[in-house]
C-alpha cells in the first residue's frame, strides 16, 4: 500500500480512530494507514509420512547435506521472499549464496506446484511457504505439517481505507468486525490466517516460541530493503 500512501489515497490515524476499531501498536502500520487484520507467516512444510521433524536442521545451511539432494520443492514467488527476511537478518550476500546452493547443489525444484509435491510425497519438504497454507493442506486431509529453522518473516496483510470510499462508516465497522474474537477466527476458519503477535495465546505462537526461531516482522521500516534484498536474491540465484 506504500504507493497509495504517497498518493495521499489512504485514510490515516488522523481520520480513523483505529484503535477503536483493534488496531494498535504492532498492528497499525504504515504511519497510521494500514490495520493489520492477519499475518503471513513463513513456514516450511514437510510430509510426516515421509519424514520427521527431528530430521530437520535448525539452519538453513544444513539443508546442503547430500541427505536432502532432490527431497526439496520451493515456490517461485515465496521461496525469494521468504530469503529476503533471512538476507535482512543474517546478511544480504550470505543469503544470496545459499538461495543459489539450495536451488544448485540441493538440487531444490523451482516450482508454482510445491503443496501438490509434498502432499504425494515426491517432494518430501517444501521451503519457505506458511502456516496458514500448511493448514489448509491440513484440512484437506494431507499428513503435514508446517517447522521452523533460524529466520523467518511474517509479512502483514493489512486493509485500509480509501479518502473517498463510498462507504467509509461501513469499512470501519468491516476493520472493527476483522479485530473482534469472531472475526478473527472466521478469518482462520476461512483461511486459516491467523494474527501473530507474540501476546497472543494461539497455536502458531506456541509453535513459534518452540521453535527458538528468529520471528521478523515486516514493518513500514523494513518493507523496501526486504523486498530490494529478495529481488536481488532472485536475479543472484536464477540470473534473472
Amino acid at each position: 500500500a506504500s504507493g497509495l500512501i504517497e498518493r495521499g489515497y489512504l485514510k490515516d490515524a488522523s481520520e480513523v480512530d483505529w484503535a477503536k476499531l483493534g488496531y494498535s501498536g504492532q498492528y497499525l502500520q504504515g504511519d497510521g494507514h494500514n490495520p493489520i487484520y492477519y499475518d503471513f507467516v513463513y513456514a516450511h512444510t514437510y510430509n510426516k509420512d515421509k519424514v520427521s521433524k527431528s530430521d530437520f536442521p535448525k539452519d538453513l545451511s544444513g539443508f546442503l547435506d547430500p541427505k536432502w539432494k532432490g527431497k526439496l520443492a520451493v515456490d517461485k514467488f515465496l521461496f525469494f521472499f521468504g530469503m529476503g527476511f533471512v538476507g535482512l537478518v543474517e546478511g544480504k550476500e550470505g543469503a544470496k549464496t545459499l538461495a543459489k546452493q539450495i536451488l544448485e547443489d540441493a538440487d531444490a525444484t523451482l516450482t508454482s506446484s510445491y503443496r501438490d509435491l509434498v502432499n504425494t510425497g515426491e517432494k518430501p519438504v517444501a521451503l519457505f511457504s506458511s502456516v496458514d497454507r500448511t493448514v489448509k493442506q491440513q484440512r484437506g486431509g494431507n499428513n503435514v505439517d508446517y517447522f521452523f529453522t533460524k529466520t523467518h518473516g511474517v509479512a502483514r496483510i493489512s486493509l485500509p481505507i480509501l479518502k473517498k470510499a463510498p462507504n467509509p462508516n461501513a469499512a470501519m465497522l468491516f476493520n472493527y468486525w476483522l479485530a473482534t474474537p469472531e472475526g478473527q477466527q472466521a478469518i482462520y476458519d476461512e483461511t486459516a490466517g491467523i494474527r501473530a503477535g507474540l501476546e497472543l495465546n494461539n497455536p502458531v505462537v506456541d509453535a513459534i516460541n518452540a521453535s527458538g526461531t528468529n520471528i521478523v516482522y515486516e514493518s513500514s521500516k523494513n518493507f523496501r530493503e526486504r523486498s530490494g534484498i529478495a529481488g536481488e536474491i532472485r536475479k543472484f540465484a536464477l540470473g534473472q
